[in-house]
């Protein structure tokens, strides 16, 4: 789970909340995240494969690309099995959203 300190630094020091309303924020969205990966995990299956590529549908194609080459490097020269390389990237794209940084997930 994040901490309070990364929140934070993801939201920038011109965040005015205080650390209760950043708490609960927190959670909900950590609780909004658990229903969507249930949901896709009852439509979709077990198999990982499926769940990465129908989760690119639902990302603007140009970052397909970059998400799917991503997974490559992490599979083949960071030695993750592919399953574990294309979460990985899936993770690494949605925190660059977060952070708005959504040009480039290197």
């Amino acid at each position: 789970m994040l901490s309070l300190r990364r929140c934070r630094e993801i939201l920038g020091s011109s965040c005015p909340a205080a650390d209760s309303e950043l708490e609960l924020l927190r959670d909900q969205l950590m609780a909004i995240a658990d229903i969507a990966l249930e949901m896709g995990r009852e439509k979709l299956g077990t198999g990982t494969a499926s769940t990465f590529h129908e989760t690119l549908e639902l990302i603007p194609r140009e970052q397909q690309e970059e998400i799917v080459e991503r997974a490559a490097i992490m599979e083949f020269d960071g030695g993750l099995r592919r399953g574990e390389a294309e979460e990985a990237a899936l993770q690494k794209w949605a925190r660059a959203q977060l952070n708005g940084k959504c040009e480039r997930i290197n």
